[in-house]
């Protein structure tokens, strides 16, 4: 790519400096490129949070796009930091915490090697998925002088191997390929006789709540929906069509439940892992 492509995610905010700190470590190591900031503004240490949003807007950029993700509770502690390729040409950095996971599973909503017998969103270890690629980060063999300190990886790690690679740096040269690497735990909706139970998996600011009920998931036809604290009938047309609380299958190509005008998650009392009945 003629001029790369690096987007930037984490729950860093915009009042400390951190994201600037990110963008000065790559430009000084390489000019020609544009930054894009998906978002600062994931919720303190929500891993899931992040994933969601990166993998839903990750496939939009085009092939050979870095995605530098630092969502990082275990900084400083000895978890692994990757480079991972998508099928897609997509390029992603960051800790191997699962911050990849919707990624890794943008429209199913079912990562590889899930389980409901595992807590839902739960970090679990499996095998690079069919078309995949990982390395892990040698962090001696990319960072030649400086100090990476124990709190900010995202400026003294993760941001340099981002400039490393869109400087034309190839995935082999930051470290050794790796066979299996975390996810989230998406195992998606439970199937019954008369429709299937899934989960509220992220919550926007809107306050409306994606399930991990995929589109090719949602039943043909008439069904009705049990939310937290509210019956719900069918899919709405739009957001203002329901007139109140109601289904509608997003732009991100999961089912969701909103309320026109306010905020699902407050008055039907939804979280995240949730759960979410359908019934034909």
């Amino acid at each position: 790519m003629a001029n790369p492509i690096v987007t930037l995610t984490s729950d860093f905010g915009t009042a400390d400096g951190f994201p600037a700190a990110m963008k000065a470590a790559i430009l000084s190591r390489v000019s020609d490129v544009t930054l894009v900031d998906v978002t600062h503004d994931v919720p303190p240490q929500d891993v899931a949070h992040g994933s969601f949003v990166l993998g839903t807007v990750a496939r939009g950029f085009p092939a050979g796009t870095i995605h530098c993700a630092v969502v990082d509770p275990g900084v400083g502690s000895e978890r692994a930091a990757i480079v991972a390729a998508g099928p897609d040409g997509q390029v992603y950095v960051g800790p191997d915490n699962g911050i990849f996971t919707h990624a890794v599973s943008p429209t199913s909503g079912v990562s590889p090697g899930s389980s409901h017998d595992r807590p839902f969103l739960a970090p679990y270890r499996t095998a690079i998925p069919e078309g995949w690629l990982a390395w892990s980060i040698d962090t001696a063999s990319v960072i030649s002088s400086g100090e990476v300190s124990r709190t900010f990886h995202g400026r003294d790690l993760f941001a340099p191997v981002a400039a490393l690679l869109a400087g034309g740096a190839s995935p082999a040269e930051i470290g050794e390929p790796v066979g299996e690497f975390t996810l989230l735990n998406l195992p998606g909706p439970r199937r019954h006789d008369d429709g299937l139970v899934g989960r509220v998996q992220y919550i926007d600011r809107f306050g409306n709540a994606a399930t991990d009920i995929a589109s090719d998931a949602v039943p043909p036809g008439h069904f009705h929906a049990q939310a937290g604290s509210r019956a719900l009938s069918g899919l709405s047309e739009s957001y203002a069509s329901a007139q109140g609380a109601g289904c509608i299958v997003a732009s991100h190509g999961f089912l969701e439940i909103f309320v026109t005008g306010g905020s699902a998650a407050e008055e039907l009392g939804l979280s995240v892992g949730d759960e979410v009945a359908l019934r034909v």
